[in-house]
């Protein structure tokens, strides 16, 4: 039983289920709710409800033997997702992503970042835009690119980057990329207009143009600015 009121991703859970326990967690923000299936592998308690997590207890210790069998094995079963097998690929393409990414293109001269399209799915908004460089970039064919969608508050300090998160290339000089945030950064409250960029790294370091606008969702608040750039406001 786990009844912290926050985590990072609790290894005490993961040992206990390979060892066949079931596994009664408080649904703390982080760490729980990634790791146990509610009734099939452990139970999910909302956080800080004593009453519930009693209840939980209490119906748990009434399950017949095949159930908790069942979800013993389950628990087993899950924990070996998180097993060195399975994470030290993980890891590896991780390292080797952050590599390539300090590494940015090799790439000089101009950019530009065109047809931004906003649309927001669910509690995510999403960014897609072109985006055009003067020449080939290097390595041609490499999946992990230092591109990130910035929106930078107007005359504030404000700034969300958001890395890529699907790259489609076009021709050698020509990508279509995308990019999400958890649409509540532009439900604050505080009335600003936060401007869109792309973020390039390259040899010779950062460089950072305006998105120009393409279609835009009837349930975001963005505007075409008077010189043809993707803007937001809140």
């Amino acid at each position: 039983m786990l009844t912290s009121h926050s985590e990072g991703l609790p290894l005490v859970i993961l040992e206990s289920m390979a060892m066949g326990c079931i596994p009664i967690c408080y649904d703390m923000n982080y760490g729980p709710s990634q790791v146990i299936d509610h009734g099939v592998n452990g139970f999910l308690v909302p956080l800080g409800e004593e009453e519930a997590l009693k209840e939980t207890i209490h119906d748990f210790l009434l399950l017949p033997a095949a159930e908790r069998a069942a979800m013993r094995e389950a628990a087993v079963k899950r924990s070996g997702d998180f097993s060195d097998e399975a994470t030290v690929p993980l890891w590896l393409a991780a390292l080797d992503h952050a590599k390539r990414w300090k590494a940015g293109l090799d790439w000089k001269g101009a950019i530009q970042a065109e047809n931004g399209d906003t649309a927001v799915s669910g509690n995510r908004l999403s960014i897609k835009c072109s985006i055009r460089f003067d020449a080939p970039p290097a390595p041609v064919g490499v999946p992990v690119f230092p591109i990130t969608i910035a929106l930078r508050e107007r005359g504030g300090k404000d700034l969300y980057r958001s890395n890529i998160t699907a790259v489609a290339r076009e021709t050698d000089t020509y990508f279509r990329v995308s990019a999400e945030w958890p649409a509540e950064i532009l439900a604050g409250n505080k009335k600003a207009v936060y401007d869109a960029f792309v973020e390039i790294l390259g040899r010779d370091g950062l460089q950072s143009v305006r998105i120009s606008t393409g279609s835009i969702d009837d349930g975001v608040d963005a505007y075409s600015t008077i010189h043809g750039n993707l803007s937001f406001r809140v």
